[in-house]
């Protein structure tokens, strides 16, 4: 490489920008010498073709990219290519190592398989695997299939298939982010602001993934069922909790585990602070025929305008106009055993309502009944606080 070229090529990068991608080649290439022509190499990749840098956010994502590409090429011409590495990951019957351990913990294949656009990569990434640990991810995660239950379809021990789970983690994460990495990274430069399929079911029919709109900026996160609710936005948040987050599913958690804590505090204290604007603010169970004329005003209640005799949890801020609204069924699957049930069931339905007494307390009776077995949960509240005085699941 011409001395010009180099001096072109490193004004692209920051110093500090350069130190990390030699640390990047010399992990892969284990030589200080061929690390160094493996930047050199990138670098010039990126400066030729740097007009292609669409997002100058996304310009760490976009180098390291090429330089996972620079590095599987010089693999593949030392005779390491994709195919041997899964050939001897195949033949293997002993434990990982820990750092492959590691790597499997830190890659989710949930959140990196979710797009329904890389379908068609993990249709090709997925051929690569042998068939069992194949089998093995399908059922995990595209069926979500809990493992005591794939481990009795394949004939073996849950052991066994947790193993083949995690080479199959390994495998895949090598091959996304190597082979597939530059793809990848070019999809998620172009992605934007839009409604995308989910891995998460409906709660309420059970029947569809839901859809979301998510805005990683701003924390805003969207959902709908295309069957329950396909023209109106049955759950609208705007949260800083949820800002730079990655996947839908993790999303979800976090969505839950804030939610169980901010309106449960709400009801138990009588008030709490107002997520745009930090006032304290009463937390009240109201109908939408008792919402304030500023409030039913706004497009987003629609989802409640069929629903006027609906008792919901209403945080109302008179001063900024903002609001937070959960209804009984959505924040009684919020808790820590709700969740527990959701997590060996996720795909369940809402039953229809049951109003009964409780020592003497008016109740209700939520119940959610696993699709795929007869698993059911049932959530018992009282009907004025709606606090929780029960919670038990079974089979139906």
């Amino acid at each position: 490489m011409s001395k010009q070229t180099m001096e072109i090529s490193d004004a692209f990068v920051s110093p500090e920008e350069r130190v990390r991608l030699l640390r990047y080649c010399s992990n892969v290439a284990k030589n200080g010498d061929v690390a160094e022509d493996l930047v050199q190499e990138t670098l010039l990749e990126a400066w030729r073709h740097r007009h292609a840098l669409r997002d100058v956010e996304r310009r760490e994502a976009w180098l390291f990219g090429i330089a996972r590409n620079v590095c599987l090429r010089w693999q593949r011409s030392r005779g390491r290519d994709t195919a041997h590495l899964l050939q001897q990951h195949s033949r293997q019957d002993i434990l990982l190592p820990s750092l492959e351990d590691v790597l499997a913990e830190d890659f989710d294949v949930a959140v990196e398989l979710e797009r329904k656009e890389l379908l068609v990569l993990l249709d090709r990434a997925l051929a690569l695997l042998p068939p069992e640990t194949r089998t093995a991810l399908v059922q995990r995660y595209v069926e979500e299939s809990p493992i005591a239950e794939i481990a009795a379809k394949l004939g073996t021990n849950t052991g066994a298939v947790a193993m083949r789970i995690q080479r199959g983690k390994v495998i895949m994460r090598r091959v996304l982010t190597n082979e597939m990495g530059q793809e990848i990274a070019d999809y998620a430069a172009d992605a934007g602001e839009r409604w995308e399929t989910t891995p998460l079911w409906c709660n309420i029919c059970g029947d569809r993934h839901l859809l979301a709109l998510y805005n990683p900026h701003e924390g805003k996160f969207l959902l709908k069922c295309p069957l329950c609710s396909p023209d109106v936005v049955s759950n609208r948040n705007h949260l800083a909790a949820l800002k730079g987050m990655k996947g839908y599913r993790r999303l979800y958690a976090r969505l839950t585990t804030w939610c169980n804590d901010y309106y449960r505090t709400g009801l138990r204290d009588g008030s709490i602070a107002c997520i745009a604007c930090g006032q304290t603010v009463p937390v009240s169970i109201l109908t939408p025929e008792q919402f304030p004329r500023w409030l039913r005003e706004q497009d987003e209640m629609r989802a409640w305008i069929h629903s006027p005799h609906e008792r919901a949890v209403t945080v109302l801020c008179e001063s900024c106009k903002a609001s937070c609204i959960t209804s009984l069924e959505p924040l009684a699957l919020e808790t820590v055993q709700s969740q527990q049930f959701l997590r060996a069931h996720p795909r369940v339905r809402t039953l229809p309502r049951q109003y009964l007494e409780i020592d003497g307390r008016a109740a209700i009776l939520s119940r959610f009944a696993s699709v795929t077995d007869s698993a059911v949960l049932d959530i018992i509240s009282d009907e004025e606080t709606f606090a929780i005085l029960h919670i038990a699941g079974g089979a139906l």
